[in-house]
């Protein structure tokens, strides 16, 4: 039996119309030979160029409906991030030695340049992933400052509220392998396997933003002196001025939200057999 990277996809580059400018992909499926008592089979085809996007082929060979949690696949690149795929629509189980295909987007590679040949011989391996925590709500905005009456201050601003805390990110689902480890140990199957196959919590939403302080009220208008002059020719205050009043305080910006917590990895059981 020869080692494989089950889940794995190497990415191979072909010209297009001038190979200066533009590329398309080839991707080869790089897993253990088949057995033909195993539980399930997967295949993947993918097109980041085209279709954007990656037809996954489940077939279930017992004699019992399979779950497959469609919304929980990731596909991890070679820089290590992965990046979610949603179906195209609502599958549920695969139905006891039935076949269902799902059409997972988006999966997007660059066609042009130096990044496309950057993909060369990259591999890109089908994960299940938890989703992603909800981002916490932006803080609710301070209320602006009163304006001064005459000759008065204006208010000051009233603090901007705290941002929500980000949610928790979903924990992955728990996979079962099932090895048919022919004339190799089952060890020998062990670790290549362990790196191909993966079940990753999801991370956990951003904290939301704090809210914006309101602005300080505007100063009121000062006023100037009032007199007159009397009989005697002397000079009468009647009401006496002010100067302006100044611009209220800004309040201040409320605190941001706690980023949320990881979800719990999925538990990846092997079981073997000959």
């Amino acid at each position: 039996m020869r080692r494989g990277w089950w889940g794995i996809l190497a990415s191979c580059l072909l010209c297009l119309s001038g190979c200066a400018t533009r590329y398309a992909y080839r991707f080869d499926l790089e897993r253990p030979e088949e057995a033909r008592d195993v539980d399930a089979v997967a295949e993947a085809a993918a097109d980041p160029t085209g279709t954007r996007l990656i037809t996954l082929t489940v077939t279930n060979r017992t004699a019992a409906p399979l779950a497959v949690d469609w919304t929980r696949i990731s596909v991890l690149g070679p820089d290590g991030r992965a990046r979610a795929l949603r179906p195209d629509s609502d599958l549920g189980w695969v139905p006891a030695g039935a076949t269902q295909a799902a059409r997972l987007s988006p999966f997007i590679l660059p066609e042009y340049g130096d990044e496309a040949l950057a993909n060369e011989g990259a591999r890109f391996v089908l994960v299940s992933r938890g989703l992603h925590g909800d981002n916490g709500e932006t803080g609710a905005s301070g209320s602006d400052g009163s304006s001064g009456g005459e000759c008065q201050d204006g208010g000051p601003g009233g603090d901007g509220g705290p941002g929500g805390d980000g949610g928790p990110g979903g924990n992955g689902g728990d996979i079962r392998v099932r090895l048919t480890c022919g004339t190799l140990t089952c060890d020998d199957l062990l670790e290549p396997l362990s790196q191909a196959i993966s079940s990753q919590g999801g991370h956990g939403g951003r904290g939301g933003s704090g809210g914006r302080g309101g602005s300080g009220g505007s100063g009121g208008s000062g006023k100037s002196q009032r007199t007159h002059v009397d009989s005697d020719g002397n000079t009468v205050v009647d009401e006496e001025g002010c100067s302006a009043g100044s611009r209220g305080a800004d309040g201040s910006t409320g605190s941001s939200g706690n980023d949320g917590s990881a979800g719990v990895p999925g538990r990846i059981t092997f079981i073997g057999g000959r």
